[in-house]
Order: C-alpha cells, then structure tokens, then sequence
C-alpha cells in the first residue's frame, strides 16, 4: 500500500484529506512544517510515495512549498490542493494540483493515478536522498544544503543513479555490469575502481556507499 504524508490545517468548514483518503492508502497527517521535517529526519529512506499539500486553507506560502519541494520528500511526486494551481513551485519537483470538489472516490483515484504516471527513480532526472541531488541530465551531484556541485563523469553517474534507486538494497557487480556495461564484459576490479572514484566525490555528503560480503554494494 502506498504511503501518503498530508500537510493539513483541520478546519471545520471542509473535509480533511487524510479522512478522505484513509482506506486507500496509508496517512500520516501533519498540521506543521516543523512536525513534518522532524519525522522526516528521523524517518531516513522510510519515506512515503507521494506528499499532499492542502492549499485550501492558504496557510502555507510559496517558499514553504519550496522548502518541501527541494527537500527528499518529493524526489517524485508533489500534490497539491486548493482552489487554483499554485504558481511558483519549484520546477524541478512534479507538482500535479486537485482542485475543488471533494468527492472520496474520485480524489483517490486523482492520487492513484498521480502515483501511477510519476516517473520512477530510475527515469528522473534529478533524484534526491538525504542532502545529497543527482543531476542526472548535467552530470553532476550537488548539495541541497549548499549547492555546489560536482562533476561526474557518464559512467559514474550511471552508477549513482542506479544505486540511489536500490539505496537500501544491495547491488551485485553482475546487476552493475548489466545496467551500465551491457554489451561489455568487465573484471570486478574495473567496477570496483568506478566505485572507488565515485566514493571519493561523495565523501562530502551524508551518503555512504558500502561493499557487501559476497560482491556488490548498497548506497546508505
């Protein structure tokens, strides 16, 4: 079941979104900015598949928007909610908007067919994790915190695309050679020396790449 997270303000003259769409997903309601990061902190890559922001109430400005929209929250998918679309949200995030007129069955599905049509992590981009923004078009990794960046080279953000959408998962050197060396057959020192480089380039970032026993990786 996806995992939904909803910043909302409970107000009595509307319905709540979480209400709406408890049953079809799983929710965790926040009325706060500094309650969703703090969990957002503490949750590390336990993030959830979609977050909905209800602009109905007008509460949350525009810089709030992109300060979740530039966070690892919404390396996916970002929705938002009100009576007109929001302007001014960072291009970079996918913002989808619902407007008025909430009806349970039909806004689920809205959020379900939001989920669907999101480009995977594989296929975007820009992927974020921790502090950490591949620029996957530009070749180039950078900080959410600071903004500068690092070049990388194809291969070598290949490699870091590929184990930010597994992060968690341990990657063997076969998946690695098939993914980024199709056609090529490799020595493991060859990946092993592509891993090393790329180390090198995110020792400055709260990310970590570890050797699994047996060959292979996972991004931590």
């Amino acid at each position: 079941m996806s995992i939904l997270w909803i910043l909302e303000q409970a107000q009595q003259t509307v319905p709540r979104l979480a209400t709406i769409l408890m049953g079809d997903f799983a929710v965790r309601a926040f009325a706060s900015l500094d309650s969703l990061g703090k969990l957002a902190r503490l949750s590390g890559d336990r993030l959830p598949s979609a977050l909905i922001v209800d602009c109905r109430s007008n509460r949350w400005s525009i810089p709030q928007i992109n300060t979740i929209a530039r966070s690892n929250l919404v390396s996916t998918l970002l929705v938002t909610v009100g009576s007109k679309p929001v302007e001014g949200v960072d291009a970079e995030v996918t913002l989808r908007h619902y407007g008025p007129g909430f009806e349970s069955l039909s806004f689920s599905r809205f959020v379900a067919d939001s989920l669907q049509s999101a480009p995977s992590p594989t296929q975007s981009s820009v992927i974020r994790y921790r502090d950490l923004v591949l620029e996957f078009e530009k070749m180039r990794c950078s900080s959410a915190l600071s903004k500068e960046s690092v070049p990388l080279p194809q291969k070598e953000a290949q490699l870091l695309r590929l184990l930010l959408a597994r992060r968690g998962q341990a990657v063997s050197r076969a998946e690695i050679q098939m993914s980024i060396w199709p056609e090529i057959k490799l020595t493991p020192r060859t990946i092993d020396s592509h891993i090393s480089r790329l180390r090198g380039k995110l020792g400055q970032f709260e990310v970590t790449i570890v050797s699994v026993y047996g060959g292979g990786y996972v991004l931590k």
